[in-house]
């Protein structure tokens, strides 16, 4: 009763408008990327788009992808089906915003990897600076040093059967510096023989893209910066002045934007994925 008068707003995001209605459809021979362009361009019964927002894929994805023989959505929302066949291979799909030709903004999907030492960092902050809350928490529990998937080729008919350690090259490049922090913890072994793999190609990604996303969940964080109003889930934070194994660069995955007495300031949660050590 004696503070100053305060206005809280809540909305829905865009995501709310994909939820609408339940699809079925398949594919065959296709890149993961490619299933996600052409959902994007599917039509529902009456004409309408189905998928109401622009699908882009992340520079670089198809180039390291292979065709998949038969992908199915089985009577599901198609903001759901992406969201599963981004968790398969270790991909993200978060919201962001883009710019037409009448300096418009419009919310595209954004489907591909997270983790990619090319793409440069949106925003950089450093502790006793703009960083003025952080909270980070390492977990060594739930990690794994080597995944193995098991399938059936059709073709082939002969079992598959794939393993993938943290020495594989494509894990490496994901927080290498706390690879010993597994290894000495004991790091468990994981098997998966239940879901659908038909070639050996496909067995090594998903093999792979489970490690990947364990070691993305080794370091999460939240903290408090001065206003970054561009700051949103799927931006990358390079954070300083942590310390060699919380500095890095960080995936952000939320984000609070506040406007109090203390003047303007952005929450945000994250997870570290780097690609070396930091002083």
């Amino acid at each position: 009763s004696g503070g100053p008068p305060t206005l809280t707003v809540r909305a829905l995001n865009v995501l709310h408008r994909l939820r609408t209605k339940q699809h079925s459809y398949t594919w065959l021979k296709k890149k993961p990327s490619e299933i996600a362009l052409h959902l994007a361009t599917l039509r529902d019964s009456d004409g309408s788009k189905r998928l109401p927002l622009p699908v882009e894929i992340v520079e670089g994805t198809a180039e390291n992808e292979t065709a998949i023989d038969f992908v199915a959505q089985d009577n599901q929302h198609d903001i759901d089906f992406l969201l599963n066949l981004a968790r398969r291979f270790g991909y993200d799909l978060v919201v962001v915003e883009r710019e037409d030709r009448n300096g418009r903004k419009q919310e595209h999907l954004l489907f591909g990897p997270s983790a990619t030492s090319t793409k440069p960092v949106d925003y950089r902050v450093g502790w006793g600076r703009s960083l003025v809350e952080f909270k980070p928490q390492l977990s060594t529990s739930n990690q794994i040093r080597k995944v193995t998937v098991r399938g059936w080729d059709r073709r082939a008919k002969k079992p598959i059967k794939v393993t993938v350690s943290l020495d594989d090259r494509a894990v490496k490049k994901i927080n290498p510096d706390l690879h010993r922090l597994v290894t000495q913890a004991d790091g468990r072994e994981e098997m998966v023989v239940d879901e659908p793999v038909f070639t050996e190609a496909e067995a090594r990604k998903r093999a792979t893209a489970i490690l990947q996303d364990r070691l993305k969940q080794m370091v999460k964080a939240t903290g408090t910066t001065v206003g970054l109003p561009d700051l949103r889930a799927g931006s990358r934070l390079e954070i300083t002045g942590v310390g060699a194994r919380l500095s890095g660069t960080y995936f952000v995955i939320e984000t609070t934007h506040s406007l109090g007495e203390g003047g303007y300031t952005t929450r945000f949660s994250a997870r570290r994925e780097d690609s070396g050590g930091h002083g």
